[in-house]
């Protein structure tokens, strides 16, 4: 099953459970009916995900007094390394999620998932997804990688529709599929790697390697 057919938009979101770092446990259902959640997935090791925290960090103050909770879900590591090497228990992965939050200044809520990955399983598993569910708890916004731009847009769009309701104004909802492109930044996916260790590097170039092989056979 692909990233797009795992959920469908206007599905109601799976509940899950995490650990809020420093705050005790968190639910997504208790977080439903008072307001819209926006999910990225992702860990210190995944160099994209450190590249957009300045960005996602400006909209979590922008949007917050809308009604919008931001929260960064901390996953299994995207590319771990001899630095931050892959978890072995719920314990370090609890230490890697506050490292993140220190290094880079993180000051949206951070939901460790579970050592079990449950959370990042039922979303699909990508290394930095983001997900926005709305106050019915339902999927409004999903794609395979963050881009703060396009949350934005549906963050707006969310804030339009609450404002068209509170005027009475007929609104009806449309789907919209598009390809979006970014920037593949090498340096800065680099320089990523090497923050995670010489360990992290090898590996990503050995799959690179492979796969190279793979598209000449």
């Amino acid at each position: 099953m692909s990233f797009t057919d795992r959920i469908k938009l206007l599905e109601q979101a799976p509940d899950f459970c995490a650990i809020n770092l420093g705050k005790g446990e968190a639910n997504l259902s208790d977080y439903i009916d008072r307001q819209h959640v926006v999910l990225e997935f992702g860990s210190i090791t995944c160099p994209y995900c450190v590249d957009v925290i300045p960005a996602m960090e400006y909209l979590n103050a922008e949007f917050s007094e809308f009604g919008f909770e931001l929260v960064f879900v901390y996953t299994s590591e995207a590319h771990p390394g001899e630095y931050w090497p892959e978890h072995r228990s719920i314990e370090q992965k609890i230490d890697h999620a506050w490292a993140f939050k220190r290094l880079y200044g993180v000051k949206r809520d951070i939901w460790v998932d579970r050592f079990d990955e449950k959370a990042h399983k039922l979303y699909g598993s990508r290394p930095n997804m983001s997900w926005i569910i709305d106050k019915e708890g339902k999927v409004v916004f999903k794609a395979n990688w963050t881009d703060p731009l396009a949350i934005r847009r549906a963050i707006q769009n969310l804030v339009q529709k609450e404002r068209w309701i509170k005027t009475n104004t007929d609104i009806a909802y449309f789907f919209a599929e598009e390809v979006q492109y970014r920037a593949n930044k090498p340096e800065m996916y680099i320089k990523g790697l090497r923050r995670n260790g010489p360990q992290a590097l090898l590996e990503v170039g050995a799959k690179l390697i492979q796969d190279k092989k793979q598209d000449h056979n």
